[in-house]
């Protein structure tokens, strides 16, 4: 296969990707989840590989704690906030602005949400946009050495959340795991890198 198109991809599990006009029948929720399990948060920045799987699972956990698992509509919103940065790529957020692609990730992510019969609205509502913020500066806290949080009082405790960084195949087998839990009719049973 090769990537021809001007705004095409190849999936790992062999699906084009038009990336400009998605539809449901593109999404490739097991290639999807290698692609974000390979793909680090911060541009590689960080003590340890840190990818936005990870980032996206433990959100997801977080959010069904912090809600006490009354509001599992959000943990699924937070599990997949990220997924269109499978097509696009994750970007540093000045980046992301100055190349003007957020119209695409909202496009792609929104699809994915209706995919999953979940508020498209949800993925970028204020509750994960606040989330995200305070789970972006525990990272930085736990994950950037010589680096303060922009807002440390924004951290989530040491006690409830200290990051570890995984390996790709790790941060692809937990985000299966929850991915899974979250959608039972919609498993991800492939091995990471073994999606044939």
């Amino acid at each position: 296969m090769n990537e021809t198109g001007e705004n095409e991809i190849w999936t790992l599990g062999g699906r084009k990707i038009d990336f400009i006009s998605p539809t449901p029948s593109m999404i490739d929720m097991p290639s999807m989840a290698v692609s974000l399990a390979n793909m680090s948060r911060f541009n590689g920045y960080t003590n340890g590989f840190y990818s936005v799987a990870q980032h996206s699972v433990i959100m997801s956990y977080w959010v069904e704690d912090l809600y006490e698992g009354s509001n599992m509509d959000l943990a699924k919103a937070a599990v997949l906030h990220d997924f269109g940065e499978a097509w696009i790529g994750e970007h540093v957020t000045s980046l992301k602005k100055h190349l003007k692609i957020s119209h695409l990730e909202n496009k792609i992510t929104r699809m994915i949400f209706e995919d999953h019969d979940i508020d498209p609205d949800l993925w970028n509502c204020a509750e994960i946009k606040e989330l995200d913020m305070i789970l972006l500066n525990t990272e930085i806290r736990d994950l950037k050495s010589g680096y303060a949080p922009p807002n440390p009082e924004m951290c989530i405790p040491e006690d409830e959340v200290t990051i570890n960084p995984q390996m790709p195949d790790s941060a692809y087998s937990n985000l299966k795991m929850r991915y899974n839990a979250l959608f039972p009719d919609r498993q991800i049973t492939a091995a990471y890198r073994n999606l044939n």
